[in-house]
């Protein structure tokens, strides 16, 4: 109970982070270049090829990971805690009527964290893959990457944010 609760406050935090700082916008989903990205990781990744999207300052994530994200945030991270939170406070509601099978369908929803396991399963195999292991797993801990920058980008956080290039 207290490590869901943890992981409660972390995901309430992140999702307050997000919004406040307008980093949400890298979650939008887009289908421009959806199709060489999906092709790049079922055949060319295998195959050697460079990876068809370059992270920009407005658009750190490809298609299918804003997707993949935009899912994971919306609908199955939420899925997760109130279906959660519903088997918690069970022993409390368990005599209200809310009708015959109310909680199948809680088991039902909160089995959506197999999806949640797959997605990190398929993370640890991604870190593996391509670029040293190091050099995925360093932004994730630093909060730094390397992006491909135009010139008015570079002009514009050199002048108005200096804090967010090095």
């Amino acid at each position: 109970t207290g490590a869901a609760l943890a992981l409660l406050a972390v995901w309430l935090f992140a999702v307050f982070w997000l919004f406040t700082t307008g980093e949400w916008r890298h979650y939008l989903p887009t289908t421009q270049g959806l199709g060489k990205v999906i092709r790049y990781y079922a055949y060319g990744i295998f195959q050697g090829e460079r990876h068809p999207y370059h992270k920009a300052l407005l658009r750190k994530h490809n298609p299918l990971q804003a997707m993949t994200y935009g899912v994971l945030k919306l609908f199955l991270f939420p899925a997760i805690w109130i279906s959660g939170i519903t088997y918690l406070l069970y022993g409390f509601c368990q005599e209200l009527v809310l009708g015959r099978g109310w909680l199948e369908w809680v088991a039902s929803v909160h089995i959506a964290a197999y999806a949640i396991l797959m997605f990190i399963i398929i993370h640890v195999y991604l870190l593996t893959t391509g670029h040293s292991f190091i050099d995925h797993v360093k932004p994730m801990i630093t909060g730094w990457d390397e992006v491909d920058l135009s010139p008015e980008e570079e002009a514009y956080l050199l002048k108005d944010e200096p804090g967010r290039i090095r």
